[in-house]
């Protein structure tokens, strides 16, 4: 019976750890998340670089200036694109779905203090693009929340950690940043399968593009760190926080 017992408990084990790998994957400094809450999500776009890792106190770059506001300068995800025209992008992109030519288009990251994604000239580019969607913000720095895992208590279910990524600007590179952030490119072809309807669908969409960035195709996940949650009600605002009393919302990516 005791044997029995045992194997049941290692057999239990090994789905617990199966159902941690398959949302999160541990990586020397953070963690590769592989799902992660839009709707909630709040980013960092400070204009200014901030204050550096290796500054010794009292330097000028010991402090980020002007001082972050009581909110971390963080804003809802929505709010990235109120300097693009929602209607005009989303006719733009919708009305290229009855094309028959398939084309693709680049986009290039550049890592300045408040990043964005530059569309690179070409001949093929449809005039729209130009007009609405050359320029893409991208956040430095983005707070969510992730599914961690499902607990096997009684009356305890899916339980939700606060994280952090973030993209280094420019004048951090002497940090060793990857070479996958220097000459980092997004690749989008078109026509778009996606349906937009309202400004909603079309922030969604966009929102896959200014966040493609922090993703590694390689561990296909966002390689994150665990914040405090006192920290991240902070940032998101304690009303924001999906408290998992209720189904799921929808995840990225």
């Amino acid at each position: 019976m005791r044997t029995l017992q045992v194997q049941v408990m290692i057999a239990i084990l090994f789905i617990f750890i199966g159902m941690i790998r398959c949302v999160s994957v541990q990586q020397k400094g953070g963690y590769f998340m592989r799902s992660i809450l839009l709707y909630n999500l709040h980013f960092r776009r400070p204009a200014a670089v901030g204050a550096m890792p290796n500054a010794i106190p009292g330097e000028l770059e010991y402090k980020s200036y002007p001082l972050p506001n009581r909110s971390l300068d963080c804003r809802p995800l929505k709010s990235l694109f109120e300097t693009i025209d929602l209607v005009a992008a989303r006719k733009c992109l919708v009305g290229l779905k009855g094309s028959l030519l398939t084309q693709e288009l680049i986009y290039r990251l550049k890592r300045e203090a408040a990043p964005f994604l530059w569309l690179e000239p070409t001949k093929n580019v449809p005039p729209c693009f130009q007009e609405v969607l050359k320029k893409i913000p991208v956040p430095r720095e983005i707070f969510f929340q992730s599914s961690t895992r499902r607990s096997f208590e009684i009356n305890d279910g899916l339980q939700l950690g606060c994280y952090s990524a973030r993209i280094p600007v420019a004048a951090e590179d002497f940090l060793e940043i990857k070479e996958v952030f220097t000459k980092w490119v997004l690749k989008v072809s078109l026509p778009i399968s996606s349906i937009l309807k309202n400004d909603r669908e079309t922030i969604h969409f966009l929102s896959t593009w200014a966040l493609a960035p922090f993703l590694d195709e390689t561990k296909k996940g966002v390689l994150s760190k665990v914040v405090p949650t006192e920290l991240c009600q902070t940032c998101m605002g304690a009303q924001s926080l999906f408290l998992g009393t209720e189904p799921l919302p929808p995840q990225w990516p």
